[in-house]
């Protein structure tokens, strides 16, 4: 698929150069969210994990922030 680009007031397809950056650039986005949607279970997780051993909001909130 070919991507329309506007470059200094022309429309025009994207070059194979550009269209391979754009790409690149979508993968990356997509592993940063992965990480960050990961890293949320992931503290969701520990923090039921603390509840349920029996610490105080106050207490978690000292041990995590």
């Amino acid at each position: 698929m070919t991507h329309r680009i506007n470059d200094n007031g022309i429309d025009r397809d994207m070059t194979a150069e550009e269209e391979t950056a754009l790409d690149a650039v979508r993968a990356e986005m997509e592993t940063q969210a992965a990480a960050a949607d990961d890293l949320l279970r992931t503290r969701a997780s520990a923090r039921a994990k603390l509840v349920d051993l029996g610490l105080s909001e106050t207490e978690i909130a000292a041990l995590v922030g």
